[in-house]
């Protein structure tokens, strides 16, 4: 499969596209880079994950479409709990890699309808892109889910179809100046971790993930 597939999952193009102009020949952005207003179009779809320590990455925000189709709020979720237990093993190893290396991940997804409801299967793609925090370490990911239906059920776990990765360059230094921080948008950002609690997910909610007009 091509690294990019302009036919499908449009909104994962327009986030990497913005991710590659912020890091500008470096490995990776600095998560106060990222400003929402450069991600109106996807902010549904979008999410921050977070390496708390080896094989424990969690989501800290997530935009209204990721809730929908876990069923509940993940924040504080592990990121595994998006794919099916056969493919878990293989999301943390991916996902360790975009840490690690660090590298660009993007997976073709799929999710088979409840109780084998054949016209709610859902194919859909998600990407990873690595960012730096203030001390130039690799511990968040924004990441993109787009799917091809809006109105699938909830509560789905995906499989994996296909992989493509893209290693980057080694760390660089901290640029001087800074684009506006995210932390005018999101109120939540450098808050601890919520503790997680099984809360199905309240269909008219505000999205986590807003833009704010300057």
């Amino acid at each position: 499969m091509q690294y990019r597939n302009a036919e499908h999952f449009h909104l994962l193009n327009e986030v990497e596209s913005y991710w590659e102009a912020l890091r500008d020949g470096a490995s990776a952005p600095f998560r106060d880079q990222i400003d929402p207003r450069g991600l109106e179009r996807a902010l549904d779809n979008v999410f921050y994950i977070e390496k708390l320590g080896a094989g424990a990455v969690r989501f800290r925000l997530a935009g209204k479409v990721v809730e929908q189709l876990i069923g509940m709020d993940p924040r504080s979720m592990p990121f595994v709990s998006l794919f099916d237990g056969a493919d878990r093993t293989a999301a943390r190893n991916l996902v360790e890699n975009a840490f690690e290396r660090p590298q660009v991940v993007r997976m073709r997804l799929f999710s088979k309808g409840p109780n084998g409801q054949s016209k709610f299967n859902l194919s859909g793609g998600l990407i990873l892109l690595p960012l730096k925090d203030a001390k130039g370490s690799v511990r968040r990911a924004l990441g993109c889910l787009q799917v091809e239906k809006k109105d699938a059920p909830s509560m789905r776990n995906f499989t994996i179809q296909t992989v493509t990765t893209r290693n980057l360059a080694p760390l660089e230094k901290r640029p001087e100046k800074m684009p506006p921080l995210i932390e005018e948008a999101f109120t939540e950002f450098n808050e601890d971790p919520a503790k997680f609690d099984h809360k199905p997910a309240k269909t008219d909610v505000t999205p986590f993930l807003r833009v704010v007009k300057s």
